[in-house]
């Protein structure tokens, strides 16, 4: 499964934004220990949109995810970053 979030960032936001999510939040959501790795591709068409796709070992660890860990790392993601931003998120199964 892949949790998939996709982020719209306010142009002069880029720099600071993209700098804590790979120094800090996308590592902070891999030690949950809920996924097994994660990616982060930026649009060709719109250069200050980004999708991060984190990688779950199960549907079950998706579940534990939100209950246990996901209020406090997008708290933490607001907290920084509280306006400026355009979020939305989704979940991915292959077929």
């Amino acid at each position: 499964m892949i949790y998939s979030v996709t982020i719209t960032v306010q142009a002069d936001l880029v720099n600071s934004w993209l700098n804590y999510m790979q120094k800090k939040h996308i590592q902070e959501v891999i030690d949950t220990g809920c996924f097994s790795h994660a990616k982060i591709y930026q649009s060709e068409e719109e250069l200050h949109t980004f999708r991060i796709d984190y990688f779950a070992h199960s549907k079950e660890d998706l579940d534990i995810y939100f209950e246990r860990f996901a209020e406090h790392l997008r708290a933490d993601h607001v907290a920084h970053f509280p306006n400026g931003l355009k979020v939305s998120r989704a979940i991915w199964t292959s077929i």
